[in-house]
């Protein structure tokens, strides 16, 4: 599984169901990124996109009932990787990444330069994760890929 998210300096990552900045670099990357693969997110961050993301197949943790063409997954237990050669992409929000990061074995995270305020925060990846190459640097954003720091004691 490999999380995708963009993160302000705070590790903000949204604020009201929304995204505190618009960057479209980052939204074509991330469109490039997960293209072909399958988006896990939560309910209210599917709630938030309104609609399926085209040529991608959509996972959403809820509860609840889904939409048609969405598959819905009722608990992270039950969440596996797709076995046809697709990636699994965790695309947020903050209670899905929290929930899952431990699961993840690589992340591309987007770093917007500047002081957002919010109310979703990425969780504390540093101590589990290190960068392995930087992808994209302008004035406004750094992506970045992340692998897990292996376990030697495993």
């Amino acid at each position: 599984m490999i999380a995708i998210a963009a993160i302000g300096a705070s590790r903000v990552i949204g604020s009201h169901g929304k995204l505190p900045w618009h960057l479209p670099k980052d939204l074509e990357f991330f469109r490039k990124t997960t293209t072909g693969h399958v988006v896990l997110m939560g309910r209210k961050t599917f709630e938030a996109i309104g609609c399926l993301l085209p040529q991608r197949e959509t996972w959403v943790l809820t509860r609840g009932s889904c939409e048609m063409g969405v598959h819905c997954i009722a608990d992270t237990s039950q969440v596996i990787e797709p076995t046809d050669g697709r990636k699994l992409f965790l695309i947020g929000g903050a209670q899905v990444f929290a929930a899952l990061l431990p699961r993840c074995t690589e992340l591309f995270l987007t770093h917007v330069h500047g002081d957002f305020t919010g109310d979703a925060f990425f969780p504390s990846y540093e101590k589990d994760f290190r960068r392995v190459e930087i992808l994209y640097d302008d004035v406004q954003m750094t992506i970045a890929r992340y692998e897990r720091i292996q376990n030697t004691f495993e």
